[in-house]
C-alpha cells in the first residue's frame, strides 16, 4: 500500500528537471522515501511470492546518494563513515530479476549450473552461463543474474566490507540494521539461486496459502515498526 500511494504522488519520477518549485530537501526527502518503499516492496516480494508492484523500467527516480543522505541528516561529509543505504538499494535493484523469476508459475527454470559462481569473474561468469537456464517466460538467465549481482558485491567499498570492525563502526553511527541487511539479503539471494525445491515446475513462493502471505506481511511491518 505504501509504494502504491509513493507512486500516485509521483515519488517513483524524477521531477528534479521539470518542477523547479519544489524545495531542494523536501525533493531529496522524497527520493529517500520512495526507495525505502522499494525495498520493502521487494522484501515483500520474496516473502510472500507476490509480484513486484512496480516494474524496474517504469521508475524514473534517480538512485540515492550519500550527499542527499546528509543533507536530510544536515550533517557533516568531513570524517564521517557514508551509509549502507544507497548501496542496499543498488543491490535490491539487482535482486528484483530474480523476484519477477520466481514468483513465475508460468514456466519451469533451474539454477544456474554446477559449475562454481564466477564470483564477478567475466570470464568465469561465460562458462557458468552456458550450464544455466533461462526462465521461458521471462527470458531471464539466472548465471547472469549471480554473474551482476556477485559483481556488485565484490566492488563494495572496503568500509560496507562485512567484518567486526566495519559492524562495530556502523553500529555507532545506529547504521547497524542497514549495515547487516545489506549482507544477509545478498547471501539469502544466493541461497535462494540454489535451494532445490525451486527447481520444481511451480515455486513453493508462489503456492503459499493467503492466510501465510498475511502472517508474513505482518511480521515484515512489526519488524519495520519495532
Amino acid at each position: 500500500m505504501a509504494l502504491r500511494m509513493a507512486v500516485d504522488l509521483g515519488l517513483h519520477q524524477d521531477i528534479a528537471d521539470r518542477v523547479s518549485s519544489v524545495d531542494p530537501v523536501q525533493r531529496t526527502a522524497n527520493r529517500l522515501l520512495w526507495w525505502s518503499c522499494f525495498v520493502l516492496d521487494r522484501t515483500l516480494a520474496f516473502g510472500t511470492g507476490r509480484p513486484v508492484t512496480i516494474k524496474d523500467n517504469e521508475i524514473k527516480a534517480s538512485l540515492p546518494t550519500e550527499e542527499e543522505i546528509l543533507t536530510i541528516l544536515r550533517a557533516d561529509a568531513l570524517n564521517r563513515t557514508p551509509s549502507p543505504f544507497p548501496y542496499h538499494v543498488k543491490m535490491f535493484q539487482l535482486y528484483g530479476a530474480l523476484a519477477e523469476c520466481i514468483n513465475s508459475v508460468d514456466s519451469t527454470w533451474r539454477p544456474p549450473g554446477s559449475e562454481p559462481p564466477s564470483r564477478g569473474d567475466e570470464e568465469k561468469g561465460q562458462q557458468n552461463n552456458a550450464g544455466a537456464s533461462s526462465n521461458l517466460g521471462t527470458g531471464i538467465n539466472l548465471g547472469e543474474v549471480e554473474d551482476s549481482i556477485t559483481t556488485a558485491y565484490n566492488a563494495l567499498p572496503d568500509v560496507m566490507v562485512f567484518n567486526s570492525e566495519n559492524l562495530s563502526i556502523h553500529a555507532n553511527l545506529y547504521n547497524g540494521p542497514a549495515f547487516l541487511a545489506l549482507h544477509l539479503w545478498y547471501n539469502s539471494i544466493l541461497i535462494l539461486l540454489y535451494r532445490p525445491p525451486l527447481i520444481s515446475p511451480r515455486v513453493n513462493a508462489a503456492r503459499t496459502t493467503l492466510q501465510d502471505r498475511l502472517a508474513v506481511s505482518i511480521a515484515f511491518g512489526q519488524d519495520e515498526t519495532s
